[in-house]
């Protein structure tokens, strides 16, 4: 009768000291893995903050600059039918009404209401015509007529955010002025405003107003997501004055 030899070691199991560096293998490619996922979700996440402030930002500037471009706009200065100048006399462009830009703030009026008087409240429609942004705290905020406030108040009482302080923390707002002067007594020669022309030339005054908006996602304690963008808005109403006046340099 024919016996099978048994070869027990052919079917030897993984011994202990295997079994260990296989499990420290697995462990390794793991960490790995986790790590590459860790990171892969990290950035998505960063990446959607990151553009949920951009378009906070520009939301804000888009508000800012349609409202910019409006100043000293004076419905009663021409006639809309004609064309024809009714009046060189601008309340919007008076003292305090007129466009100006201070530290984190800008003031200044328009004819939103159409009827060629510096309202400070606002008319049934929702129009106003006092206007100011400024930074408050970690948000920028939106003067409203009803305010008591002077109309050139970086600080007005009756505000509005435009910026959402629980999705982005506005850490700069700053507002530069740049204007340009057409003498035109003169000879219409442009000028960078400076003293030059004789007292009560009459001038006509370009502005442009460049205002740059730096934020954050709220959740960026340690500021390593800062964003800023910058925009230029052209002053559409150009200011009419007389040399030596108070408007006029």
């Amino acid at each position: 009768m024919l016996m099978l030899k048994s070869h027990p070691d052919t079917y030897r199991g993984f011994s202990l000291v295997e079994m260990l560096i296989a499990v420290a293998v697995g462990l390794v490619v793991l960490a790995g893995i986790t790590q590459i996922f860790a990171t892969t979700v990290g950035s998505a996440s960063d990446t959607r903050k990151m553009a949920r402030v951009n378009a906070d930002l520009r939301a804000a500037m888009d508000v800012m600059m349609r409202h910019i471009q409006r100043a000293d706009y004076n419905s009663a200065a021409v006639n809309p039918a004609t064309g024809a100048v009714q009046s060189t006399s601008n309340p919007f462009t008076q003292g305090a009404n007129d466009l100006a830009v201070g530290s984190n703030c800008i003031t200044f009026t328009y004819d939103d209401s159409d009827d060629g008087v510096v309202d400070t409240d606002e008319d049934m429609n929702g129009r106003q015509d006092v206007h100011a942004f400024y930074l408050n705290g970690g948000a920028i905020s939106m003067r409203r007529d009803a305010s008591s406030s002077a109309v050139n108040s970086c600080s007005p009482n009756l505000t509005e955010g435009i910026t959402d302080p629980d999705r982005v923390t506005i850490t700069g707002l700053q507002f530069t002025l740049g204007e340009q002067c057409l003498d035109v007594t003169g000879g219409g020669t442009p000028t960078a405003c400076v003293a030059g022309a004789a007292n009560g030339n009459t001038w006509v005054k370009a502005r442009q107003v460049t205002t740059t908006i730096t934020g954050k996602p709220v959740e960026d304690s340690a500021g390593t997501m800062v964003r800023s963008i910058t925009n230029t808005a052209r002053v559409r109403n150009d200011l009419v004055c007389a040399k030596g006046s108070v408007q006029c340099p």
